[in-house]
């Protein structure tokens, strides 16, 4: 067996560029800015070396000498590693990692190599064998006091919200997918002091408009006429249109009320069923005619509803709400 003894050389694939102000949570703008914000919060490395046969490596762990690319780097170069190797052919695996003070892992990589016999004084290690690149791991945790949920919503080109995604959240920390950072999208944190907004791609916070907001509604196939008499158009294109009910408020009307029904395309009603609102019987009133108009002549009481639905000569008024006619 054979005793090898191994630095480590690690190639980081970091970012230099500055860490954002928490308030903004700038970090999440980009995987760059993320990366960087990883950095700053790194605490531990741990650096490992195996073979196939077990326990025959060895494994160490560290506080990283500075949070900066340069101290996880020094930090893990600083390691001496051993690993005992019964088989010369087979591979050897590195491992380096970097986590923060709660021991989430913030960067991993990993490097598999064959000891070299080539050289002819038996075996060695290989050149570069320590060059391990550390990548960001997937969730990165942001701590955010007194966070509760967070819900990311993604936008469209529109920049309209179109799905939502709810994020991993334990104690005061959120799990930030990398690869979510800098994307069209919105972040929403619910804390125990409130409902915070961020956008993803700037990092900045949004803050937030109230507008009063009432719905100025409408029933279909429904208008209503008060306490006068009225004359309804009904938009029809080619006969097919929407029929249409009067609902006539008498309020202090009484007596009788003139009620008529044309198309856009000048077909007049033949004749309309009305129905006094708290009874169930619909009452026939044939059109009346005049050199002006068609119209119908009904009497009401003060205080009152009624219904007016009107009925049509076949063909001139085809109900694209219901294939039928009559008093529905």
């Amino acid at each position: 067996m054979k005793k090898i003894i191994m630095m480590v050389t690690l190639l980081v694939t970091l970012s230099a560029s500055a860490l954002f102000g928490r308030e903004s949570l700038s970090m999440i703008r980009s995987q760059d800015a993320l990366r960087t914000y990883a950095i700053e919060i790194a605490d531990v490395v741990g650096v490992s070396v195996r073979t196939a046969v077990s326990n025959n490596g060895s494994s160490v762990s560290r506080k990283v000498l500075g949070t900066t690319t340069e101290g996880i780097i020094g930090t893990i170069r600083s390691v001496p590693l051993t690993v005992t190797v019964t088989n010369p052919d087979d591979p050897v695996f590195l491992y380096a990692s970097v986590s923060s003070s709660n021991g989430h892992p913030l960067f991993s990589g990993s490097k598999s190599f064959k000891l070299d016999s080539s050289k002819g004084v038996g075996y060695v290690l290989p050149k570069g064998y320590g060059d391990v690149v550390l990548r960001m791991e997937q969730n990165i945790p942001i701590t955010m006091k007194g966070v509760r949920h967070v819900a990311f919503y993604y936008k469209n080109e529109e920049g309209e919200v179109v799905a939502r995604q709810y994020l991993t959240v334990s104690g005061n920390q959120i799990f930030f997918p990398s690869r979510l950072a800098g994307k069209n999208a919105i972040l929403v944190a619910h804390t125990e002091e409130g409902v915070y907004h961020w956008d993803v791609a700037t990092g900045t916070r949004i803050f937030t408009e109230k507008y009063d907001v009432s719905a100025n509604s409408s029933i279909e196939g429904i208008t209503t006429v008060f306490h006068s008499d009225f004359w309804v158009e009904i938009t029809t294109q080619g006969g097919v249109g929407k029929n249409t009910t009067v609902e006539f408020i008498t309020a202090q009307r009484s007596g009788l009320v003139n009620g008529s029904f044309y198309t856009s395309e000048g077909r007049w009603f033949t004749g309309a069923y009305v129905r006094k609102a708290g009874t169930t019987e619909w009452v026939h009133y044939p059109a009346l005619y005049d050199s002006q108009s068609v119209y119908i002549n009904f009497s009401v009481q003060k205080e009152s509803v009624y219904y007016v639905i009107p009925e049509w000569k076949e063909g001139d008024l085809i109900d694209i709400a219901f294939s039928g006619g009559g008093k529905g």
